[in-house]
């Protein structure tokens, strides 16, 4: 499970363009090894989208794994 705050996805590329919950869901897509590696990739993308430093609002993400035995 992820959770996160709209900075996520109200991000912006420099002409103005959100990151976007399509933009999000088509990350998650990606493979990863873990939670940290999900969050890092999130995050990841989100910054070469903006292509910025530093956000206008707060990136927030928390991933939750169920292991199953």
């Amino acid at each position: 499970m992820l959770l996160y705050t709209d900075g996520v996805i109200e991000a912006e590329s420099p002409d103005g363009q959100p990151f976007s919950t399509r933009h999000l869901v088509h990350t998650l897509t990606a493979p990863v090894q873990g939670v940290q590696e999900l969050v890092g990739t999130v995050v990841e993308h989100v910054k070469a989208h903006s292509r910025a430093r530093e956000f206008a609002d707060d990136l927030t993400l928390v991933a939750i794994r169920r292991k199953l035995e």
